[in-house]
This record gives C-alpha cells, sequence and structure tokens, in this order.
C-alpha cells in the first residue's frame, strides 16, 4: 500500500508523520481518545517501533531503516486492537441489554437451561492458538464514533518514558 494511502487511512487518528534525516528516525502521532490503550512492550517486541506518551498524543518512534511498513503496521495495528475493542464493549454491552430482556420475561426453569457454546478454535504448535511473529492486522479498520461511556477502560497501560532532544523536536512540530 502507498505511503498516501496508508495516511489516509489512519487520517482520523493520525496527528503527525515525521522522517528526521538528522536523526535517522521517523516518527508519527496519534491522537488517542480517552479510553484507548497502547500496548508498548509488545509493539517494541514485534515491531522495533519505540512509544512514548508526549503532549497531545502517543509517539511511535523507529529507525529510517526500518522502513516505512514497519512504523505504519504498528500504527495500524493499535488502532485495529482499539476498535476492535470498542466493537466488542459495544457487542457486550447489546448482548447485556438483550439478556436482561430474557430474564425478566422468561420462565425460571427455561432460563436454567441457556448454554453458551463456541465451536473449538484450531489450535497450533504446543496447543494454542496464538500466532507468532507480528500481530496480525486486519485490512480495514473501521473508525468507530466514541460515545461516552460509564464503564472502566479495559487497559490503563501508559507508556511513559523519559524525553530526550528528539522527543522535544517531536513534541514542537505538534504546536
Amino acid at each position: 500500500m502507498a505511503l498516501n494511502e496508508r495516511i489516509q487511512k489512519l487520517k482520523p487518528y493520525l496527528l503527525v508523520y515525521n522522517v528526521s534525516i538528522e536523526d535517522g528516525v521517523q516518527y508519527a502521532v496519534l491522537k488517542m481518545p480517552e479510553k484507548w490503550s497502547v500496548p508498548s512492550n509488545e509493539i517494541d517486541k514485534a515491531y522495533g517501533v519505540k512509544v512514548r506518551a508526549i503532549e497531545g498524543g502517543i509517539c511511535f518512534l523507529a529507525d529510517i531503516d526500518a522502513g516505512q511498513d514497519t512504523l505504519f503496521d504498528s500504527l495500524d495495528y493499535v488502532v485495529n486492537l482499539n476498535v476492535k475493542m470498542q466493537e466488542r464493549v459495544a457487542l457486550l454491552k447489546q448482548k447485556v441489554d438483550e439478556l436482561k430482556e430474557i430474564f425478566m420475561k422468561e420462565d425460571l426453569e427455561k432460563l436454567k437451561t441457556i448454554e453458551f457454546t463456541f465451536p473449538p478454535q484450531k489450535k497450533g504448535k504446543g496447543g494454542t492458538s496464538q500466532k507468532k511473529g507480528k500481530p496480525q492486522v486486519e485490512d480495514k479498520p473501521e473508525p468507530v464514533v466514541e460515545e461516552p461511556a460509564k464503564e472502566e477502560p479495559v487497559s490503563e497501560e501508559k507508556p511513559v518514558e523519559e524525553n530526550n532532544g528528539l522527543m522535544d523536536f517531536v513534541e514542537n512540530s505538534i504546536s
């Protein structure tokens, strides 16, 4: 996918994308809706991209040599992860409402027969369904309009690292 297409895909969340030839890094800053989280250790391990909290967003830093695809793959992963989590929370809320309605109307003996089953998942080596390597990213995350929610955030992982001269440069380029 061309750089312009990737930028357009992330446009609702992307604040800055820049390359610092002098420092040998490329970086992007995502604005993060309130309940979103970034698994910074997972991003570093899978993509080699450093994640830092800065004023106004979350900065993703990668070496120029890693290529723009590596940086944008990590951005896609974080956006998809959080969009999917929002969809799951919305679906859970909908299903809880449906269950409340059923439990108010149905007979107690009938309610005792309710079962939740899912088809078995294919398992990889070692009996797990986890895939190794980089986290998988779906092609096109659909932006979700965030509504005020009463639930607690699913994850409170806040990637915070010390700022250095580069981070000052990034922060100044945002303002």
